[in-house]
């Protein structure tokens, strides 16, 4: 797996955005990164919580609870990542659009590369849901690199990223579920 250098690259990447969507191949592409940073390097783990039609009052509290829920899980990948030596890993939680945010944030930390996981849709799939992996790969002016998709990470997305709007979707209407 080589990513697409950037032709402003030169050297190892010194600061790197890891996007994580909890998948198996999304924490196999940041831990990869991670292992590529030169020794000063930083790496900031970032996953995107897209926008949800809510009330404003239910908006807000999904969120916070969504929130609560993506930060465990964050600190969680970068000790996978990692180990217990996490001093080069920041953690990130950004709302909106995952391809536009992972982008601008990029830009605005000067990073040297960004990563990503594939969960390796079929065409009808693409075309339903999107791939945020292929939109990075043509919006970015980054060097990308896309980790294969597995089996078992698809299967283990799914179910977390179900577990935290399930949860947060609790927490905000209780009694509804």
């Amino acid at each position: 797996m080589s990513p697409p250098i950037a032709p402003t690259g030169t050297g190892l990447p010194r600061r790197a955005v890891a996007a994580t969507d909890f998948s198996q191949s999304s924490t196999y592409a940041a831990r990869t990164v991670f292992e590529l940073l030169d020794e000063t390097g930083r790496l900031t783990l970032v996953h995107v919580c897209a926008d949800v039609e809510l009330p404003p009052d239910a908006l807000r509290e999904w969120r916070t609870q969504y929130g609560r829920i993506a930060d465990v899980l964050l600190a969680r990948t970068a000790r996978e990542i990692a180990g217990h030596d996490v001093n080069q890993i920041d953690q990130r939680q950004l709302m909106g659009d995952p391809v536009h945010e992972i982008i601008t944030f990029a830009r605005q930390m000067g990073a040297d590369l960004i990563s990503v996981g594939s969960h390796g849709y079929r065409i009808a799939e693409r075309i339903l849901v999107g791939s945020v992996a292929t939109r990075l790969l043509r919006a970015a002016h980054y060097s990308v690199l896309i980790a294969p998709p597995n089996a078992t990470g698809i299967v283990r997305a799914a179910g977390i990223a179900r577990e935290i709007a399930w949860q947060a979707e609790a927490a905000v209407l209780p009694g509804v579920l």
